[in-house]
């Protein structure tokens, strides 16, 4: 039989990450210590040990009424992660592993006002391909990437599970060309962009092509983990929820949890 992972993690640190990310679930607002007890399973006594350790270090602070909210340590880390972050460095390996598995040209979109725009692609290897340049501005049409741009907005919270993650499209919007498309979340599964895969209709038909359903997904739900997202378990793509020429919004198909 083969041997469990060993678990070379602290116990220590790991009750005091859990502790500050109790902060984050309650949206950033001041948390009493019965909050924090409730929320992170540990006593009273125990708390009150990392918070002083907490506390002397700027990582909290404890206000007039004995309760206790994130400190300005934690914004000096955050504004020094934002300076460092570069998505490109998360984006465009993924575009390249999906371009190479599937053979065809992987790009991720942004929503901009009424437009979608093209902010990184890697092309097919094909000579014969969609032409879409990076910062490109498309219309939100009913491309699976307009779709998912649309239909994701409000963010994963409102998400069902009913819904397909997956949107495929054909012959569709000024490339008119076949496209599946997937959402990609960030910090606080607000939607960040879509991932999408397209190429030449005479080639390629999302449709049926599962495989590079089940790699998009996956691609999405990686990205949208580095990019900050609490992200579910991967959902298996449906069959369903694609559209030839669609005149609204695809079909909603139940997902399974692998």
């Amino acid at each position: 039989m083969p041997k469990a992972p060993v678990d070379r993690s602290v116990a220590a640190v790991d009750r005091a990450l859990n502790l500050l990310e109790a902060f984050a679930e309650g949206a950033g607002a001041v948390q009493s210590l019965d909050e924090l007890e409730k929320k992170t399973g540990l006593f009273k006594s125990v708390l009150c040990r990392y918070l002083m350790s907490f506390e002397k270090r700027g990582y909290v602070s404890k206000i007039s009424d004995g309760k206790y909210q994130l400190g300005t340590a934690v914004l000096r880390l955050g504004r020094t992660y934002e300076r460092s972050f570069d998505i490109a460095r998360h984006v465009m390996p993924i575009l390249e592993d999906l371009s190479k598995s599937t053979s065809e040209s992987a790009s991720y979109y942004v929503r901009n006002n009424d437009a979608r725009m093209c902010l990184y692609r890697v092309d097919s290897p094909y000579s014969l391909r969609v032409s879409v340049q990076p910062g490109s501005f498309l219309p939100m049409d009913q491309s699976a990437t307009g779709n998912v741009l649309r239909d994701f907005g409000t963010g994963i919270k409102h998400i069902e599970r009913s819904t397909n993650w997956v949107r495929t499209s054909t012959n569709v919007g000024p490339e008119h060309s076949s496209s599946m498309s997937s959402p990609v979340f960030g910090v606080d599964g607000h939607l960040a962009g879509a991932l999408t895969v397209s190429g030449p209709t005479s080639r390629f038909n999302p449709a049926s092509n599962e495989a590079a359903k089940t790699l998009l997904l996956k691609a999405a739900h990686d990205l949208s983990i580095k990019l900050g997202a609490q992200m579910p378990d991967i959902v298996r793509p449906s069959r369903e929820g694609s559209s030839k020429k669609p005149k609204g919004r695809p079909s909603q198909a139940r997902i399974s949890r692998k």
